[in-house]
This record gives C-alpha cells, structure tokens and sequence, in this order.
C-alpha cells in the first residue's frame, strides 16, 4: 500500500471513529469515562452526562432539628422542613487540536485499534485538562493572565471553597500538624465536620509527600507503610489525595481543599465532537476535539480551602 493510500485510510478511520463530527453514543461515553479515570477529583465527583449544554439537578438539606417531643395520639408538634434548591449546570465549551504528522499515520494506522488507541489518548488528556480547569477557573481572571481565556469561563473549586484556612497565621507557622489541621477543621460546621471521615484531603502532590516522609518517620508498620507507598495517607481519619492543587516552590507552600467527594458534581455534554481536518501543504492531519464541561458543589459551605501549607522548611 502506497503512503497517500495509507494516509487516507487513516483519514477514513478518524472519519468514521465520529460520523458527521460527533462520536455515537457508547464512543461519547467511553471517551467521557475515560476522560474522568485521569482526575483524581473528577473520578470521585458526581458527574453527570447532560443530553444538553444545562441542567438543573437537586440539592437537598435539612437544617434544622426533626425530632421533638411527642405526645401519644397527636400529630408532632413541629415540622423540618428542608431546604431545597436547583443547582444550575452550565456547560462551557473548550476545543483543541491535536496534530498527526502524515509519518505517525504511515507508521502506525496498520495496528491493531490504532484510533481506539488515538481516542482513549485523548480522552486522557482531555481529563487531565478538565481537572484542571475544574480547579483553578475564576470569571475575574485577568486578561493579560496566561491562562485567560482557558480558565475564566466559571468560577472553579479552588475559587468557591466555602471556608478558607491560612496556615501562614496558625500557632504551628505553616507546618502541617495534626493539631494545625484540627483548627483548620473547626472552619466547616459540625453537621459536616461530624462525618469527616467520609470526606477526602486533596493535596498539592508536594503537600502529600510532605505527610508522607513525616508519617514514614514512625518506627513502626504505619510508618514502613508510609515509606514504601503503600499506605493510605490520613489525617484525623481523613484520607489525602495528591492532585493538581496550587504550588508555590518559592515559598515552599501548597494547598489543600477538604469536602466529601460526591459534593463536587461535574457536568459534560454527551455530544462529544472529534473532527478531521488535513492540511497537506504541512503533511498534517488534524483532530479537532470539541466538549462542553463544568464543575461546582452542591454545598459550598461543606469545603475547607486550606492555604500556605508548607511542605519544606
């Protein structure tokens, strides 16, 4: 087989990978899947696969005391009424191309689910991107800021955190203590804070070594556990997960965000589009992958932001 007979038998394959541009149904939802494995955040959330770019779903909370005194043979004397609201799901449209020269098509197009392999590659990255952009978006993002236009569609997790603790001001200057983390718990009300052990700690990746070495330090199995990697890391019975959370490596310092995972809820469009484009004055196919996203929480006043949280001296 010639090489233009290769390329536009790959040309065919991408074609035919999304009739018209759009990925049928069972691809849309294999690349979503594949997209939301990557994040260590979006694979734990509520995510909710949208049959349109909105939707609203309930979010549901009892704020006051139910039971009350009762007296036989009569109805009770109050009654709890909970607080219900629609959260709003607007997906954000976010597009990228990815380019193939004509010699990876040549050398690759005759194996096995080359473009299975080409789509779940990109699901990937797209999940790692969504992550990020999930995190760290903020509507009052400056224009002249490098990553304005990417992040300044919503505002993200990192931005809508109900309590925030700055560990600059605790007693334990910076230091991640079991007694620092502790007040910086006190920030969330009781009726969460109560079930901290099903919520989870994500973590700058240095911020988790950090508790890691500090842990390993223990003569004993937790600390073997620790040191080998193959132990959960805990603090006060919470489980830390190292994700893309801010670093300062100046200052040393990074950040943590402290919720119960399903109270982050993610939001992506079913219709997923992938287009071919091939330019050849450049020897160039091109993959224009198009999807439409968001993220917030049901309950921000469940979130703990934990900021300056030092992992080296």
């Amino acid at each position: 087989m010639t090489n233009e007979a290769l390329i536009q038998k790959a040309f065919l394959a991408v074609a035919d990978l999304a009739p018209a541009g759009v990925l049928p149904e069972e691809r849309a939802k294999q690349f979503i899947q594949d997209a939301i494995a990557v994040g260590k955040i979006l694979r734990m959330a509520d995510v909710k696969t949208m049959s349109s770019h909105t939707g609203r779903y309930p979010a549901l909370k009892f704020g006051v005391r139910i039971l009350h005194a009762g007296t036989e043979g009569a109805r009770a004397s109050q009654q709890a009424k909970p607080t219900a609201r629609q959260i709003l799901l607007e997906t954000k449209l976010y597009k990228g191309e990815v380019p193939l020269s004509d010699e990876v098509l040549e050398d690759n197009i005759e194996q096995q689910k080359f473009v299975d392999t080409i789509q779940r590659m990109m699901a990937e990255r797209v999940g790692q991107d969504c992550e990020e952009i999930a995190l760290y978006s903020d509507t009052a993002l400056a224009t002249t800021d490098p990553n304005y236009p990417d992040y300044a569609q919503f505002d993200g997790l990192l931005k809508t955190a109900g309590h925030v603790y700055d560990l600059a001001g605790d007693p334990d200057g910076g230091v991640l203590t079991l007694e620092a983390f502790s007040r910086a718990l006190q920030q969330i009300p009781y009726e969460y804070r109560q079930r901290k052990t099903e919520m989870v700690a994500f973590a700058s990746p240095s911020v988790e070594e950090r508790l890691r070495v500090m842990f390993a330090g223990r003569a004993t199995n937790l600390g073997d556990a620790m040191a080998t990697g193959s132990q959960q890391v805990k603090l006060l019975g919470v489980p830390v997960v190292d994700t893309v959370l801010p670093e300062d490596a100046t200052a040393k310092t990074g950040t943590m965000l402290v919720t119960f995972p399903k109270n982050v809820v993610v939001g992506y469009w079913r219709q997923v589009r992938i287009e071919p484009w091939r330019d050849p004055r450049e020897g160039v196919l091109y993959l224009i992958v198009t999807v439409r996203f968001t993220a917030k929480y049901y309950q921000p006043d469940a979130v703990l932001k934990i900021v300056n949280v030092k992992y080296a001296a």
